[in-house]
Formats: structure tokens, C-alpha cells, sequence
């Protein structure tokens, strides 16, 4: 073999273990990504949207299928399915089938989607998002139990604001004692919404919000003739930690501890007799339909009693419907 011959060949070898490396790395890296969506073997129950700008919801694993609707930032979301793999913004993961959230149906069956799941995080992300919409401000309130801000002239005398549920609630305390009316919420932009009660004139005013944080946020109330004669006045809210009523048409479901807190909710005379709404309808439930509903939406029932009860409703869906998934690759 000659010199060239020689050189030839170790440039070849050169060339084919750089091959291979790059290769490795790619497999690697692709199931290292992969892996993300899988414990033990199986598929993570729930994941959390991670994109501030939030995530589109298609009816097919591509850029090209028809939107069916948006998911928020921090959003938990039930996972389904794993389909086929793209790269996307750099990004290289698998689409995912998930459970679309119960407040987006059409009606009361399930219906189901395809979300990139590059946008996608085992653990709820820490980074809090400020609304940049009407509806991240809708979603930021909703998600939340409630936020009071309370104006104070003496020991006789005080104004409550609760926001909460896309309401405004408002209890006085004065030297005739107490009152308290409500006001339901209308999203105007991404720091501002407008309050009235649907039979009280005096009950209406407008909010603009600044200084949002997670915890509460600093709000401008004018309009509302009970405080400073409806003139601008700022208060803080603060988040208060209770345990508010919402329905199944609320994005609040999915951040309410309704499994552990199903005894308390029963156990409530207001609650038992007011039944939970659907989106289109409303009726009441007993315990164990409650709880068949809460499974039915998805709601994650990990660490609770239910969690066998959860897996066993889930498991054979997602065992169909990720042969359908198999079968699209």
C-alpha cells in the first residue's frame, strides 16, 4: 500500500467515525427527548404547557392541520398519546396527543387533540407570565382563588374587593353594618376589565391592573360610586388562599383540589345545592358522579384516593388511541 493509498484510507476511517459519533449523538439526543414524555415505561399522565405565549391545539400532528384551540402558559394538561417527531423552532420532540380541556367542548364528550410537545414540561413552570392578552388576563384570574383589596377609613368603616371566578365581589362594613353585592367581570385588555352586577346600577366600575405578580397585583378602581365617589383609587390585592367554588366550564378546574376536597364540598350545605354547571347545561351530582366527571375532565387524581379509579377509566383509551398514534408515523 502506498503513501496515498494510505492516506486515503485514514481519511475515510476519519470520516466514517465522525459519521457515527454525529450519529450517536442524534439517537441519543432524540431519545434523551423523548424519554421526557415517559415514566417507568409508560406515558406521563399529565404535563404543563411551558410557552408564554401559549400553545396551539391542532386536529393532526402537523404545523399545516387546523387549530383547534389555544392552551395558557402553566396549563396542566392529560396526555393521551405520543405521536411522530419534528423539529420545530430549533426544537426537536414528539407531537402529543392530549385530552382537550372540558371548557373547550362542544359538548360533555371528550374531545381530543395535537399540541408540539417541544412546549411541554413534566414539572408546572416557575416563571410567572404577565398577561399580554384579555384572555391571560381571564386565565390569570380564573387560576387563582381570589384576590381581596380592602379600603380602610376607620374601625366602623371598610369596602372588600374579592376578584375572583370572572367576578367582583364588594362587602361593605359601616356604622349600619354589613352588605355586600357582586359584579360580573368583562375582559377589556390585557390589564383592565369592567365589573357590573346584572339587577344593581351602583354595583359597577372598572379595574386596570399594574404591577401583576403571582401573587397579586396593584389595582386602579374607578366608577364605582361606594369608593371615593367612583373616582380613580388605588388598592393592593393580595392572593388569599380559599378554596372557591367553580364549575366545570372554568379553566379553574383544573387547579382546584376537588378530589381531597369532595367530603367538604358535599358536606356544604350552599354547595350541595347548587350542582356543578357544564358548559350547556347544568346539573346537580352526587359524590360518586362528581368524582366519575373529574375523571372524565381529566383532572390529575395523582396522590389521591381516586388514582386507581383514574387509571383504570384512562388506560384502555389511551391504549387505543395510541395504536392510532403508531399507526400515523
Amino acid at each position: 500500500m502506498d503513501a496515498r493509498t494510505g492516506a486515503l484510507g485514514l481519511k475515510s476511517m476519519k470520516k466514517l467515525i465522525c459519521i457515527l459519533f454525529t450519529l450517536t449523538v442524534l439517537v441519543a439526543s432524540t431519545f434523551a427527548d423523548k424519554s421526557r414524555f415517559y415514566k417507568d415505561g409508560k406515558v406521563i399522565d399529565t404535563m404543563y404547557v411551558d410557552s408564554e405565549d401559549g400553545l396551539r391545539v391542532r386536529d393532526y400532528p402537523s404545523l399545516k392541520s387546523n387549530r383547534l384551540c389555544g392552551l395558557q402558559h402553566r396549563l396542566p394538561v392529560k396526555v393521551v398519546a405520543i405521536g411522530k417527531e419534528e423539529t420545530i423552532d430549533g426544537i426537536m420532540a414528539p407531537w402529543v396527543e392530549i385530552l382537550i380541556p372540558r371548557y373547550e367542548w362542544n359538548a360533555e364528550e371528550p374531545e381530543f387533540g395535537w399540541v408540539f410537545g417541544g412546549y411541554l414540561a413534566k414539572e408546572m413552570p416557575k416563571t410567572f407570565a404577565v398577561p399580554k392578552t384579555k384572555d391571560q388576563l381571564k386565565f390569570y384570574i380564573e387560576t387563582h382563588t381570589a384576590f381581596r383589596g380592602t379600603y380602610k377609613t376607620g374601625v366602623d368603616y371598610n369596602i372588600s374587593f374579592f376578584v375572583s371566578n370572572n367576578s367582583v365581589g364588594i362587602g361593605i362594613i359601616d356604622e349600619y353594618g354589613k352588605d355586600s353585592d357582586s359584579g360580573k367581570i368583562t375582559y377589556v385588555s390585557a390589564n383592565k376589565f369592567e365589573f357590573a352586577a346584572k339587577h344593581n346600577d351602583y354595583t359597577k366600575g372598572t379595574i386596570v391592573l399594574s404591577n401583576i405578580m403571582d401573587n397579586g397585583f396593584t389595582g386602579e378602581i374607578s366608577g364605582y360610586k361606594g369608593l371615593n365617589n367612583g373616582r380613580p383609587m388605588s388598592l393592593t390585592f393580595t392572593l388569599e388562599d380559599t378554596n372557591t367554588y367553580c364549575g366545570f366550564n372554568s379553566v379553574a378546574l383544573y387547579f382546584r383540589d376537588y378530589y381531597n376536597q369532595t367530603n367538604e364540598l358535599y358536606s356544604n350545605p350552599y354547595f350541595s345545592t347548587q350542582g356543578f354547571d357544564f358548559p350547556h347545561t347544568e346539573k346537580e351530582l352526587d359524590e360518586e358522579e362528581f368524582v366519575a366527571e373529574l375523571i372524565k375532565a381529566g383532572v390529575s387524581a395523582k396522590g389521591t384516593i381516586y388514582e386507581q379509579q383514574y387509571h383504570d377509566y384512562w388506560n384502555s383509551i389511551m391504549a387505543e388511541h395510541q395504536k392510532k398514534a403508531d399507526e400515523m408515523k
